[in-house]
């Protein structure tokens, strides 16, 4: 499959440049798929996992191709997780990422509270996000749903951005 060279033209920031230099600078680029699917509902297509293992296969294809690295870590694409993408992510990655954009999680072809995916207890909070302690890494997360908050999309007031950085 034909790919996208990188621009490598003098003091043109192409997309391709800019990750280089995150590279360089020591940044970790980690995998997150290729076609970013929900890997909810992909796993309901094909439970086997194959097409899962496709998209992991290609991402990790782009990121050694384009910048010599071999992707150590991963992060679930929007607010879809499966057991059967976990286990795919498991045999390719060191860690997982979840991102917390609301409250909910599509999960094995159900809407979910993103807490009780993670097995926490506690009730939502008023901002529209699962409990405070599931927004945090602590020494219980499990190394595949490492929590990974999308701060626009739940903190609009400063206070509640100092808020949330105090209690990390």
């Amino acid at each position: 499959m034909p790919t996208m060279p990188i621009n490598k033209t003098k003091g043109n920031t192409c997309f391709g440049e800019e990750i280089e230099e995150l590279v360089q600078e020591g940044w970790t680029i980690g995998a997150h798929t290729h076609t970013h699917p929900d890997l909810s509902n992909l796993a309901i297509k094909d439970p086997t996992g194959d097409l899962i293992q496709q998209e992991l296969e290609r991402c990790d294809s782009i990121l050694e191709h384009r910048l010599s690295i071999k992707p150590r870590y991963f992060a679930f694409t929007g607010t879809s997780w499966s057991s059967v993408a976990e286990t795919e992510v498991k045999k390719r990655y060191k860690l997982g990422r979840l991102w917390i954009i609301d409250s909910h999680y599509q999960a094995d072809g159900e809407t979910i509270r993103y807490a009780d995916l993670i097995g926490q207890t506690g009730p939502d909070e008023i901002d529209g996000g699962p409990p405070m302690p599931s927004r945090y890494i602590n020494r219980n997360t499990k190394p595949f749903m490492i929590p990974s908050m999308e701060i626009e999309g739940l903190i609009y007031e400063y206070d509640d951005f100092i808020r949330y950085l105090t209690e990390a």
